[in-house]
């Protein structure tokens, strides 16, 4: 799997991406910033010094891309950055996309291989834990399903995709019209799934692994990378750009929808274990 962290805004989300990227254990990974080296030196003191709590550093365990994306940024520009080329010639099984105001399983250990394996068992292109303090009502909702919910909308916080999915989202999005990303949810199943086939395009919420967006206490205090406004006009202005190019008018104004449970049992090996994640 590649760990892709796509913006780092500040020491306090540096101090949490450490301890996710700790938590996932990665077989590789990108961590980006927002800041060119200097800018910040609290944030540079964390990436490459560490501190009490992450004696490993950032800069150890990943390669660490600093590049200042102008006054607007976000996370598309970064994105925009990882080739599918390179994830295709290094043969990553995965890529797991992970915001930096996104913490990793808040109420105990982090079981990403297990994830991993439910999202793989039920053919899951795009794949999320499940998010709290989300405020959209697809990824609140439970239905009776144990294992996850297969969905047609998720919101982009902590997500799996495997190689062609990555591809075609990387199509998909558009630094020029819209670098805060905004709205790329509500296009990701329709706009892929006629890109490639829609019986085997699947977007699925894996109840077994949470995270916690915790953005806006981190605001608090710190350094916001975009505004709503920035966050509003990207997202017109991407689907703008899209039915100039003939982008039926479902696509964008469809609610989200649960199509059913996910399924999973979990097999052993010789031994009574559980099997090792890719």
């Amino acid at each position: 799997m590649l760990l892709v962290v796509p913006g780092v805004a500040s020491a306090g989300r540096a101090k949490l991406t450490a301890s996710n990227i700790a938590a996932v254990r990665p077989a590789a990974c990108i961590v980006f910033t927002h800041k060119r080296c200097g800018e910040d030196p609290a944030l540079d003191a964390i990436l490459d010094a560490g501190d009490a709590s992450n004696a490993a550093l950032i800069s150890n365990r990943c390669e660490v891309v600093r590049a200042a994306n102008g006054p607007r940024p976000g996370y598309v520009y970064h994105l925009k950055r990882l080739l599918p080329s390179f994830v295709d010639a290094l043969a990553f099984s995965h890529v797991f996309v992970l915001l930096d105001d996104v913490r990793i399983a808040p109420a105990g250990p982090a079981d990403v291989a297990r994830f991993v394996r439910v999202a793989d068992a039920n053919g899951l292109s795009v794949a999320t834990p499940k998010v709290l303090g989300s405020i959209r009502h697809v990824m609140r909702k439970s239905l009776d399903c144990r294992v996850g919910r297969l969905v047609s909308r998720i919101e982009i916080f902590a997500v799996l995709f495997t190689p062609p999915a990555y591809r075609c989202w990387f199509e998909l999005i558009d630094p020029a019209t819209n670098g805060v990303g905004w709205g790329y949810e509500k296009l990701l199943e329709p706009y892929c799934g006629q890109w490639s086939r829609p019986d085997t395009f699947r977007i699925g919420i894996v109840s077994s692994l949470q995270v916690e967006h915790i953005g806006k206490a981190l605001n608090r205090s710190q350094v916001s990378t975009y505004n709503y406004a920035d966050g509003y006009a990207g997202e017109h202005a991407a689907v703008a750009e899209l039915k100039a190019r003939g982008l039926p008018h479902s696509w964008h104004t469809g609610t989200a929808r649960n199509y059913g449970c996910l399924n999973y049992t979990e097999s052993k090996n010789a031994s009574g274990a559980e099997p090792a994640a890719k």
